[in-house]
This record gives C-alpha cells, structure tokens and sequence, in this order.
C-alpha cells in the first residue's frame, strides 16, 4: 500500500507531529485548526499524507477564506495556507506524499476558491521543485526574525535610535501595555485592530478570529492579546501566538488620533520582553511585503533590527477570469 491522503487526524499524533518537525509551526497545530473553526467566514481543512505504517509525512492545514459573503462564492473566496507544507525529510516516501498532498489539495479549492497562497515560514526549496510542477508559482516575500536568545540590553542597541525614541516617549506619555483577562474586553481589542483595516480600506478578520484565540489558545498559553492604554482609554492592540521557540506578531492595530504616542511601538516591546521573559529565540514578523513594492509596514519592522528573511510564498490561481472580476469587485469597495 502506498501513500493515503487523509483529512482527519488523531490530535495526539498530528501535535506530535507538528511538535517534532523542525519547520512545524503554530499554524500547522490543533489548536489552530480549531480556532479557523470558530471563525466566521473560515472554512479550515487539514490534509495529511500517511506511510503505509500509519505515520504522518507531512501535512497542509489549509483555509478557505470568505472576505465578505458566502453568496458571492468564488468571487469572494481565497484559500491560504499560513503556515506552509509542514514536511520531514527522513522518509522515502517523502516526495510522493507531497506531491499527492498538493493534488488532493488543489482538487477541493479548484472547486471554490480564486486560488491558493501558501505562506511560508521556513525554507521550502526542498519541495519547490514539486510545487512548481502541480501549477504554483513562487514569488519573493520577505520578513524580519529578531533574535531573542541575547540580552535585554543587547536587543535594545539594535534597534533604530528613532524607534528606542518612540519607545522612550510612549512610556514618558505614561502609555502602558496590559493583557486582556476577560472576554467581554475582545470588542475593546477589535475596536482597534478594525481601526487600523478600515484606514488601508482592506478587509479585516471578523471577531469571532480573536474570540477563539481568547477561548482556545490563551488558556493553554499558545496566545496573548495586548491592549495600549493611556489614562484607561485603549489606544492600541495586538495578537501574540506562541509556539516551540517563537513568539508571533499575528495582528497589530492602532487608533490614529494616538498616533503621536507611539502604541505600535510599545507593543512591538513589550512582544520582545513577553518572548524574553518565556525563554523562546525569536520573534517572528510574519511578512514584511515583496521586495519589489514599497510598503510602509516592512520600514517599521524593518527599525527593529532583526535580520531580513525571504522565505517566499507560492501562488495558484484557478480562475483567472473570476480572479479579475474580483479584483475590479475589490477596487470599488475599497473606493466606497
């Protein structure tokens, strides 16, 4: 018997799994596949290739986004993949299995979605060859790691004079950054991560996203959401995922009348004391734009000093016609 495309998983053995692979992530986990359930709009699916002993070769946790409305269908649907082809390469078998993976894959958002990004988060030129083959094609992105396994102080030097000045005068402003305990405080958190979609006129994630994180990551400590306030009125916000060695800048989010006391700035710090103060190695951006665009976000990161990675994402469209369609369908919402 060769290799089996499974979609359903023992939760033992897939954390396992995830856990013991160099490149396993947050977003390959249970408890992450658990979260996109929660979420409106989210249709997660995870498929895993089995050896014919059972054991898991690799795995996809892939979801179907729904920007605005089921109805649109495809028009409004994309799928991604946040964390990769989580892939060992101690097995044989290994190529075939990513290659059926990929297929079975394609095959379900063929049917639903504009098409696939799969977001890479480590390497991938093992399996590049294999993707490329089944239709994707890879494009540059790039991302800032900081390396947290040094001191405090040491973390500090690198970081731009202009930021630790920010920083300085947030803390001056008497700004302080506290972590959500109660849920009833979501909206609150929301309120400004919504802020900062509404001025790039981009579509954010509905509520229910950080209400599931509250509900299922935050008790086991796999996540904290951080709120900035000023004299009790929040002026900023921000999702921290935490996994193995890494501490995870997931959303970011600020009222803009605030701007002037630097919340992004100060949360962005106290992210680096919260992954300091555990113990982990990094402190992962996750994305930082295409090298080729200018992009505001990546020279804010960028001021941080962590070194610039260039995993690259890969794309499949699979349909060009409704993909253009969409992208005029977008334009006049966000001109709207």
């Amino acid at each position: 018997m060769g290799t089996e495309i499974v979609t359903s998983l023992n939760i033992e053995e897939w954390g396992k799994f995830v856990l013991e692979q160099p490149g396993g992530n947050i977003f390959h986990t249970p408890q992450m596949m658990e979260v996109f359930k929660r979420t409106k709009g989210f249709e997660p699916r995870v498929y895993a290739a089995l050896s014919s002993q059972g054991d898991i070769l690799s795995l996809i946790l892939s979801v179907k986004i729904h920007t605005l409305s089921r109805l649109l269908g495809k028009f409004n649907t994309r799928t991604v993949c946040f964390g990769g082809i989580l892939f060992s390469n101690n097995h044989h078998q290994e190529a075939d299995a990513i290659g059926k993976l990929i297929r079975s894959c394609n095959e379900f958002n063929e049917k639903g979605a504009l098409f696939t990004e799969i977001r890479n988060l480590t390497d991938t030129s093992a399996i590049m060859e294999t993707l490329v083959t089944h239709g994707f094609l890879y494009e540059e992105y790039l991302n800032y790691l900081i390396n947290l396994d040094q001191p405090e102080a040491a973390i500090w030097k690198i970081i731009t004079r202009q930021h630790r000045q920010c920083i300085k005068k947030s803390e001056t402003f008497g700004v302080h950054v506290r972590e959500i305990k109660e849920r009833d405080e979501i909206a609150t958190f929301y309120h400004m991560i919504q802020k900062t979609y509404s001025r790039v006129k981009v579509p954010g994630p509905d509520s229910t996203l950080f209400e599931a994180t509250f509900d299922v990551l935050v008790p086991i400590g796999m996540a904290k959401l951080l709120l900035a306030i000023k004299d009790d009125i929040p002026i900023g916000a921000a999702a921290l995922l935490l996994y193995k060695d890494s501490v995870y800048v997931w959303y970011l989010g600020s009222d803009e009348a605030y701007f002037k006391l630097y919340p992004n700035h100060i949360l962005v710090w106290e992210s680096i004391k919260i992954g300091k103060k555990k113990g982990l190695r990094f402190l992962d951006f996750l994305g930082a734009g295409r090298p080729s665009e200018e992009y505001g976000v990546r020279n804010f990161k960028s001021r941080f000093g962590g070194p610039l990675t260039n995993f690259g994402r890969y794309y499949k469209i699979h349909s060009r016609l409704a993909l253009n369609l969409s992208k005029g369908a977008y334009e006049l919402y966000r001109k709207f």
